[in-house]
């Protein structure tokens, strides 16, 4: 599971929990947002790079 190895994923849990949801539907939320990440770099034929999506999520946070 991603909770264990990656840090925004963690943290994303976390959130959801924090906001009162249930663990099975705090993951579904993880893995709707892995979802969308597995897309771009499929449609983009890119590998997945955490530090690109840790960057692109603060620059966004800051936005």
């Amino acid at each position: 599971m991603s909770i264990r190895y990656s840090y925004w994923a963690q943290a994303y849990y976390r959130q959801q929990r924090e906001k009162g949801k249930k663990h099975h539907v705090a993951v579904r939320a993880l893995a709707f947002k892995w979802l969308r990440i597995l897309y771009r770099c499929w449609t983009d034929r890119k590998p997945y790079d955490e530090t690109k999506y840790l960057f692109a999520l603060k620059r966004r946070a800051v936005a």
